[in-house]
C-alpha cells in the first residue's frame, strides 16, 4: 500500500490522494477522480503501440523489398551474384537507397557491373 501510495502521485497531475487504507478504497478514489489520467495513459498507449507498429511495419517492407531484389539479381545474372548482393543489402535501410539498388540490378549489363556498383557503397 506504501508503494502505491507513493507512485500515484507522481502520476496525478494536481490532484491530492486522499487517505486510504486498502486497495479498493483506491481503485474506487481512481474511478471518482475527476482527473482523465486513466483516458490519458491509455491514449499515450495506443500512440506508442501505433508507432511500434509503424516500425515493425516498416521493418517487414524493408525485409521484403530486399527480398524481391534479390530474387531479381538471382533472375538476371544467376546464383553468384546473390550473396554479395545480400551482404550489402543487409546494411541498407533506407527505402530510396532500396530503389536505386533495384535500379541498378535492372540497369546493369552484367554481374560484375552490379557487383562493382554495390561496391560503391
Amino acid at each position: 500500500m506504501a508503494w502505491i501510495r507513493g507512485l500515484l502521485p507522481v502520476y496525478m497531475e494536481r490532484e491530492k490522494m486522499p487517505e486510504t487504507k486498502t486497495l479498493p478504497d483506491v481503485r474506487e478514489w481512481l474511478e471518482d477522480s475527476p482527473t482523465p489520467w486513466p483516458r490519458k495513459w491509455i491514449q499515450q498507449g495506443r500512440q506508442e503501440g501505433l508507432e511500434e507498429g509503424r516500425q515493425e511495419g516498416r521493418q517487414e517492407g524493408i525485409v521484403s523489398i530486399r527480398r524481391s531484389l534479390e530474387r531479381q539479381a538471382r533472375a538476371r545474372f544467376g546464383e553468384a551474384v546473390v550473396q554479395p548482393l545480400r551482404l550489402t543489402l543487409e546494411t541498407v535501410r533506407d527505402l530510396e537507397r532500396l530503389d536505386e539498388i533495384g535500379e541498378w540490378i535492372e540497369a546493369s549489363a552484367n554481374a560484375e557491373a552490379l557487383l562493382a556498383r554495390l561496391r560503391t557503397l
